[in-house]
């Protein structure tokens, strides 16, 4: 318990300061630029980490299962792994540039290359990271996201003192690069020479294992991150106020981003615990709980302070008193689906897992089919109905696993 304690810290630092200094700057980057501006760097990056996922085809949880296991595993296909996530990257960096006139509106202008290098780093980083995560190293992880956020925030400040948004692509551009690049050698460094020579000769059994986890894997991360950009998209296309309310849906990811903080981390640290079968069932319970009731916390509490919220963002968002708090609810929700995916998938249930995703995915989007009118309240019925029908979902399956094993 010491050790996942410990673990539990040094995951909480290094999330706190790679997806806490990206909502950071995007919080500067709202306060600083016209809500127009605003919107179009959000719908950006929003896309770009879209891709970036497309690109992993489900590699990071795979990662991880197999750097978790590799102590035991003198067979292991890593390094098999590890090429399939660079080729793949690449691949899904160039099919970016190549059909970026469809993606991104032509009203926003952009330096595409830019874009696709942050794709292709980003996708090469899930490989990197979620093997640090198998490993367990998660003080290596908080150096490289140390090393991110120092570069990222110079780059927004100088974004903001120049009135050019640009800067802030290019930093975080170079901001992922080296995150990337210091996660491969700690990687490197943390896997023993004689473990990297055994895998490092391909096998027919490599790619059949890689398969079987992947497979389904695969379609769960397209599902998974296609979510918030469909939302997104619908709220710009078919919104009376288009960029206006995607911006005032963007706040709302921001404060549902810091929800997750904690919960992403833990959802994280758990899954090698889980995987080597060092947890009870009772503590991911626990677990969950204290999750949900955190997070009702957070949106009492937002909502107590909608005042100053309103006031720190100004008059150009349409900021409701109840939209912040309805984003930390479905953030509780998505953080208890995850934790408890993480236990289907550890059974190597992983099409179980699939169909769970899929079918929320489906009620997602028959939600922005058929509530396409609401502006940004369409973020809230859209992806809290998802998530309500993914946990539902998951009972079930629960349940009847309990009763098939009575």
């Amino acid at each position: 318990m010491n050790n996942l304690l410990k673990n539990t810290v040094w995951m909480s630092l290094s999330h706190l300061l790679s997806r806490g200094g990206l909502v950071v700057c995007g919080i500067l980057i709202s306060k600083y630029f016209n809500a127009i501006e605003f919107a179009n760097y959000s719908y950006l990056i929003l896309t770009v980490t879209t891709v970036a996922i497309y690109s992993a085809v489900g590699i990071g949880v795979t990662t991880t299962k197999f750097y978790a296991n590799l102590k035991n595993d003198n067979d292991s296909p890593i390094i098999l792994l590890g090429i399939i996530s660079f080729v793949y990257a690449i691949i899904g960096s160039l099919i970016f540039l190549n059909f970026s006139h469809l993606i991104i509106p032509s009203s926003i202008t952009v330096n595409f290359a830019v874009l696709g290098f942050i794709i292709l780093f980003m996708a090469i980083d899930i490989y990197a990271s979620n093997g640090l995560i198998g490993l367990e190293k998660y003080k290596n992880l908080f150096y490289g996201s140390f090393a991110a956020l120092s570069i990222n925030v110079i780059a927004v400040f100088y974004s903001i003192f120049k009135t050019d948004i640009y800067y802030a692509f290019l930093g975080l551009l170079l901001s992922i690069a080296i995150q990337t690049l210091l996660n491969f050698l700690f990687l490197f460094k943390s896997i023993r020479k004689d473990k990297f020579i055994d895998n490092l000769i391909f096998k027919r059994s490599h790619f059949s294992k890689i398969g079987r986890t992947v497979g389904p894997m695969v379609l769960v991360s397209l599902f998974a991150a296609s979510g918030t950009w469909i939302v997104g998209k619908s709220i710009i296309s078919h919104s009376i106020n288009g960029l206006n309310d995607f911006a005032t849906f963007s706040i709302g990811l921001q404060w549902y981003s810091l929800a997750l903080f904690i919960p992403t981390m833990l959802s994280k640290v758990l899954l090698p615990a889980l995987i080597k079968g060092d947890l009870t069932k009772n503590t991911l319970k626990y677990n969950c709980l204290g999750i949900m009731l955190f997070c009702i916390f957070l949106a009492y509490f937002s909502y107590l302070i909608y005042p100053f919220i309103v006031d720190f963002y100004g008059l150009n968002y349409s900021i409701t008193s109840f939209y912040i708090p309805a984003f930390f609810i479905i953030a509780g929700l998505n953080a208890c689906c995850n934790i408890l995916g993480n236990k289907i998938i550890s059974s190597n249930k992983e099409l179980i897992w699939f169909w769970i995703v899929f079918l929320s995915f489906l009620t997602l989007n028959i939600c922005c089919i058929l509530f396409d009118g609401l502006g940004a309240n369409l973020a809230i019925l859209a992806l809290g109905l998802s998530n309500v029908s993914m946990i539902l979902m998951i009972f079930i399956y629960f349940i009847i696993e309990k009763k098939n094993h009575q």
